[in-house]
């Protein structure tokens, strides 16, 4: 290899890592958030912190399943994804900052103060939000 290969080399195999990296961790996002337990899963939290501690775009690409996940009318998920911004928004500067970037949407979402949006079912779920 020359050295300009070694480098295309090196880049396109480090992208591939990022792009199944980021995969991994959208899986694993999806399966605490939909797995209609009423904690997080620790193992699967654990396996989010590490990955976003790794790297800011992966902080941004947790930021934005759990937006898609906090839309979802169910309340179970959106419990699930307003757990999974706690344990994020204490943990991650970037998290911060994109959240409260969006906090007036965020906010209707999990408290349903809005009656053009009043939090979905079940119940028992929308009441702990």
């Amino acid at each position: 290899f020359s050295t300009t290969q070694l480098r295309t080399h090196v880049h396109c195999h480090c992208v591939a890592m990022d792009l199944s990296v980021r995969q991994e961790l959208i899986s694993s996002i999806e399966l605490l958030t939909h797995s209609g337990a009423p904690a997080l899963n620790d193992e699967l939290l654990k396996k989010v912190k590490k990955i976003c501690k790794t790297a800011d775009a992966f902080v941004r690409t947790a930021y934005d399943r759990v937006m898609v996940d906090l839309v979802e009318e169910h309340a179970e998920i959106r419990l699930s994804a307003f757990q999974l911004s706690n344990e994020l928004f204490q943990r991650s500067h970037v998290f911060r900052e994109l959240l409260i970037s969006e906090f007036q949407k965020f906010a209707s979402l999990v408290t349903g103060t809005d009656p053009k949006q009043p939090l979905p079912l079940p119940r028992p779920a929308s009441q702990l939000l």
